[in-house]
């Protein structure tokens, strides 16, 4: 029988459905495109809506902002930080009117399209060192981090005139349009010659060299600087005091900031002084920037020590109160005064205002305490006003402390003399007090202490 001969597809058929399927690839990576930029518009608008109802909710209780960053230093307290006001759509902005106290979204062309028509010349637009960051029309903006890269900087204000409200943050450049540039609400470098707002501390630069001076007294001054801890260059307060250091001192009016979480910008125990230290003032100063794994100030209480008026805005921990350098000192514990200052964390399970931790019962047996007074603090966003951090000592047979032993927490006599509260404001949704979490302690024995802190706390 002779064999048919099978036809296969010429070229110009393999061209063809080649051609068709080219065809339906675009159409559906087209639809995709599309799909997707409208699904990341409905998120802006959704983020946009979101903000402005909790803006309102929050005017309707204390009022509207005074200024752009009070707005932000609000939404922050709402569980807010500043990945969040980061658009879903490729190059567009989110933009705050202090006027009605609203956020707008402004697309690609610099046009404002949500939630409704506004003035340009009202918004104020949010700044990241990046030079997209510029809205053609606008020339108010907000920090939304230290501004540190001139080159970003000049490349998007390097002509005509704007206001810049720093948000606590600091500048720290050079500009060739620093006059016609108008900063408020943080700090700069005395030599800047930027035009100056309203509530603009000019501050020098701390360096690794930087050392602390005395007063008429005697006392250790550190004080109207700014230390940028994310500079290698850049020493805790901790290398910028020495044995020399005597009396009280003094740390007063500085800007302390970071992105990491490796430093403890103030760092101090016992062990930098020996014996000439009894006192430690730590006021007026600005905590941003630090993360979960950097308390903004760690301090033992071997000295009598006052923390007041201090902003923490941004950070991942606040103050803690560490006895581990105090093991051996039984009768030599101060008094601490936590008083008048404002706490603004990042919200993480860590970001607690207060860690009191380290210390053991033989050391609080014969005093009558209370250690800590802590009064008319504001905390509107945290984890937690306190942590007890459970981690204690043993002692040998002469009452040396000899080594860590974790799961002991202190006796319920002895927590009643760690502290004391009045007059502190705390937002809703706060724990009052929380053992660490981290500790496999005696639960039952921690909870003890954690529910008869939350019985005093006011």
């Amino acid at each position: 029988m002779k064999k048919k001969n099978k036809r296969g597809f010429t070229l110009v058929e393999l061209l063809v459905v080649i051609a068709i399927l080219a065809i339906l690839a675009t159409v559906t990576v087209v639809g995709y495109i599309a799909f997707t930029d409208k699904a990341k518009l409905s998120n802006d608008q959704t983020t946009i809506k979101m903000i402005n109802d909790n803006l309102q909710a929050d005017e309707v209780l204390d009022g509207k902002p005074s200024s752009a960053s009070e707005a932000l230093t609000r939404l922050y307290g709402l569980g807010y930080n500043a990945d969040k006001f980061e658009t879903y759509s490729t190059g567009y902005h989110y933009a705050y009117n202090l006027e009605n106290n609203k956020f707008y979204l402004v697309d690609d062309n610099d046009s404002i399209i949500f939630p409704e028509s506004v003035e340009k010349g009202e918004l104020w637009g949010l700044y990241k060192n990046r030079s997209t960051d510029k809205i053609q029309g606008v020339s108010n903006y907000i920090a939304m981090e230290a501004v540190t890269d001139s080159s970003k900087f000049n490349e998007a204000f390097g002509s005509g005139t704007y206001n810049l409200d720093l948000n606590n943050y600091y500048l720290n450049i050079k500009s060739d349009n620093a006059s016609s540039i108008t900063l408020s609400n943080g700090s700069v470098a005395s030599d800047a010659g930027f035009g100056e707002g309203s509530n603009l501390v000019k501050r020098d630069l701390a360096s690794k060299d930087t050392v602390a001076s005395k007063d008429e007294d005697g006392n250790t001054l550190i004080q109207n600087l700014i230390f940028d801890l994310n500079n290698e260059n850049v020493s805790s307060i901790f290398a910028s005091l020495s044995d020399n250091s005597n009396g009280t001192v003094i740390i007063r009016n500085n800007t302390f900031i970071g992105q990491n979480d490796t430093k403890t910008p103030i760092y101090i125990t016992s062990s930098g002084f020996k014996d000439n230290v009894q006192d430690i003032v730590i006021e007026g100063c600005t905590f941003t920037g630090f993360g979960d794994g950097a308390w903004s100030l760690t301090i033992s209480p071997e000295f009598n020590i006052t923390i007041k008026n201090n902003l923490f805005i941004q950070v991942g921990r606040g103050i803690n109160i560490d006895a581990a350098n105090s093991k051996n000192l039984v009768t030599n514990l101060k008094n601490i005064e936590i008083s008048d200052n404002e706490f603004y964390l990042s919200n993480t399970s860590k970001s607690n205002a207060l860690q009191i931790s380290n210390f053991y019962d033989p050391q609080l047996n014969n005093i009558i305490g209370p250690i800590i007074t802590y009064k008319d603090n504001y905390i509107e966003d945290a984890n937690a006003v306190i942590v007890l951090h459970a981690t204690m000592y043993n002692e040998d047979e002469a009452g040396v402390v000899a080594e860590y032993k974790d799961e002991i927490p202190l006796d319920l006599d002895n927590v009643k003399k760690l502290i004391t509260f009045s007059n502190n404001k705390v937002d809703e949704g706060i724990q009052i007090a929380i053992h660490d979490p981290d500790l496999n302690v005696n639960v039952d024995k921690a909870q003890e202490a954690v529910d008869y802190i939350k019985s005093i706390f006011n």
